[in-house]
């Protein structure tokens, strides 16, 4: 099951980097990249693609396995 919140603190983790160190790269305060972390706040897609450059994972990442279809679908209706 897609958790946002173990998305973002593995690959934060990953890159050895702390929420701290996050939000200061992508302009924002501490409190607010916790909020996106612990999934208390809906990220943008601008939001996404900043975070997901910065913890070099891919967007898609960022997207929960049932909302995927309707965000990246090939054909439109």
């Amino acid at each position: 099951m897609y958790n946002i919140t173990s998305v973002l603190q593995k690959a934060r983790s990953v890159k050895g980097l702390t929420q701290k160190q996050v939000a200061d790269q992508v302009g924002i305060t501490v409190r607010r990249y916790q909020r996106y972390e612990y999934n208390e706040r809906n990220l943008s897609l601008e939001m996404a693609a900043k975070i997901a450059k910065i913890l070099e994972i891919s967007l898609y990442d960022l997207v929960p396995d049932s909302s995927r279809k309707n965000y990246f679908r090939k054909e439109r209706i």
